[in-house]
C-alpha cells in the first residue's frame, strides 16, 4: 500500500512591494472545539470530529486584532490554551496572508 501526503507548497511573495502583504498568524484549540461540539451541541464524537474536519474559517475570525474562543494568540514555543490549558499537540495554526490592492500589486497578484 502506498500513502499519499500532500505536499506543503511555500507561497512566494517576493514578486510583491514591501508592506503590501499582512501576515496573520493564530491557533485553534481542538480540545475546545471538540468540547463545544459534543458538550454544548451533543452531537456523538465521531460526528463532531467530521464536522470539525468540514469547518471553514471565516476571514474576520483568523483576521480579529485579538482572538476570540477558541481561537487564541499566543507567542510562547510550546503553549496552553487559555481556556481549557490543553498542551499544545491539540492546537492547530491557521497562517492567512492578506496582499493590499492597487497598482502596485494588481500584476503580480493576476500572476
Amino acid at each position: 500500500m502506498s500513502t499519499t501526503k500532500k505536499k506543503k507548497r511555500e507561497l512566494d511573495l517576493s514578486a510583491f512591494p514591501p508592506g503590501t502583504v499582512t501576515e496573520y498568524s493564530t491557533l485553534v484549540c481542538l480540545a475546545c472545539t471538540f468540547d463545544i461540539f459534543t458538550t454544548q451541541l451533543g452531537l456523538a464524537p465521531r460526528t463532531a470530529y467530521s464536522e470539525i474536519r468540514k469547518y471553514s474559517p471565516t476571514i474576520a475570525e483568523l483576521t480579529a486584532p485579538k482572538a476570540l474562543p477558541p481561537f487564541f494568540d499566543s507567542e510562547e514555543k510550546h503553549p496552553h490554551c487559555p481556556y481549557c490549558n490543553a498542551a499544545k499537540r491539540w492546537h492547530a495554526q491557521l497562517d492567512t496572508f492578506r496582499v493590499e490592492g492597487g497598482k502596485a500589486t494588481d500584476a503580480a497578484r493576476r500572476k
